[in-house]
């Protein structure tokens, strides 16, 4: 069995409230634990809320701080994810734990995109003529764990990044410097994070992630289409 922990902020509820329904109908034995604030809404249909003081307006920053903040029930496998995310299959520990205490979600579309280095304008000189998969190779939607002293070492690691890095790419760059010194298991982008369009969703996807604005718009057809 794995739990899934969620982290959000704010009253628009829509996503994580059709993400846990999704976790509800198809692992229906796990605990689910939601992440936020003092003020944010308790989504329904939860086991938990965990809440903390932060700065709401740096949220990877106040995520990153959460995380490693927060105990695993009962010592039970955790899975973090982002609340852009539909769950279209039971996840079994026994499939994401092989050979390590930690499990990480390999980029596997547009890997071979350039980084775009004025992004925000960021200025992200060291990344010129890096691709995105040698830039930041590990999705920051998708964690598994065993236990929580990961997430103390990548919080450390994230609050040593350059300034510009606390806004933007940070989670990311945690996790490949986290992965360089240390032993992970990983899981491809196309089974645990699969973005939807408008070809058929393949057979092996276990979870959809609505990434971006326009995707996110459409979580609620796809989520009508699988679950009702």
């Amino acid at each position: 069995m794995i739990n899934f922990y969620f982290f959000h902020i704010g009253e628009n509820i829509s996503l994580p409230k059709m993400m846990v329904k999704s976790i509800r109908i198809t692992n229906s034995n796990s605990q689910i634990f939601q992440i936020t604030d003092r003020f944010s809404p308790e989504i329904k249909n939860i086991d938990k809320c965990f809440r903390f003081d932060g700065n709401i307006k740096n949220i990877m920053k106040f995520r990153m701080e959460a995380y490693s903040n927060v105990e695993l029930v009962d010592n039970v496998p955790a899975l973090f994810l982002d609340t852009d995310m539909l769950i279209l299959k039971k996840i079994n520990h026994v499939d994401l734990f092989k050979k390590n205490e930690v499990v990480l979600c390999k980029r596997e579309i547009g890997v071979d995109l350039r980084v775009n280095i004025h992004f925000k304008k960021m200025n992200m000189v060291e990344y010129k003529n890096s691709t995105m998969n040698e830039a930041w190779p590990y999705l920051g939607c998708f964690i598994a764990i065993k236990n929580t002293k990961c997430l103390d070492q990548m919080n450390e690691i994230y609050n040593k990044l350059e300034t510009k890095y606390k806004i933007w790419y940070g989670d990311q760059i945690a996790l490949k410097k986290f992965a360089d010194f240390n032993n992970v298991d990983c899981v491809g982008e196309n089974e645990y994070a699969h973005i939807p369009n408008n070809n058929k969703v393949p057979e092996n996807t276990k979870i959809l992630h609505f990434k971006g604005e326009s995707l996110k718009n459409l979580m609620k057809e796809y989520f009508i289409n699988y679950f009702k």
